[in-house]
């Protein structure tokens, strides 16, 4: 049996990009091909009663039209939320008389903010689409994960334009 054989997916080709463009419904990143690749991030929705990403990524993968790749990214990407909003919370704590009270406000808070960012791990699925429109299989594509208790949603250009300087200029400090 021949094996249809293809190059493993290239950094250049995500780098060496055209900008953004117009298919069908969605706003496509082109690359120097002139293909449009699209980013989907992905999480589990805790929320749904039979959530299974496997079968999600089992069904999405025999949909895939033929000339169309996928790509998987596994990222930590910096979450300063919960931290920011905590301490934010702590400026509404009532002053204390005590001076052992407000040392520990003040250190704590302190603390908080020279600690190192916490990390959040995100997980992005890359589209790259076999030319033409590619909305409907998109929004189908969305469904079947959604059906399978995953959440999904595009990422704007900016989105992707951060993504890109993380993927390739990551600050781990």
């Amino acid at each position: 049996m021949d094996r249809i054989t293809r190059p493993p997916g290239r950094a250049q080709d995500f780098v060496a990009a055209r900008g953004f463009d117009r298919s069908g419904d969605h706003t496509v990143l082109l690359d120097r091909d002139g293909r449009g690749r699209l980013f989907l991030e992905l999480a589990t929705d805790a929320d749904h009663p039979r959530s299974d990403p496997e079968a999600a990524y089992e069904n999405l993968f025999s949909t895939l039209e033929p000339g169309a790749s996928i790509r998987f990214l596994q990222l930590f990407w910096p979450d300063d939320e919960p931290r920011a909003r905590f301490i934010r919370q702590t400026g509404g704590w009532p002053e204390s008389e005590s001076e052992f009270l407000a040392t520990m406000k003040r250190d704590l808070t302190g603390d908080l903010s020279a600690a190192p960012l916490p990390y959040l791990r995100r997980t992005v699925l890359e589209i790259v689409l076999a030319g033409g429109e590619m909305t409907e299989w998109v929004a189908g594509a969305i469904e079947i994960l959604r059906a399978n208790g995953m959440k999904a949603r595009l990422l704007e250009p900016a989105e992707v334009q951060e993504l890109a300087g993380w993927v390739f200029n990551p600050v781990l400090d």
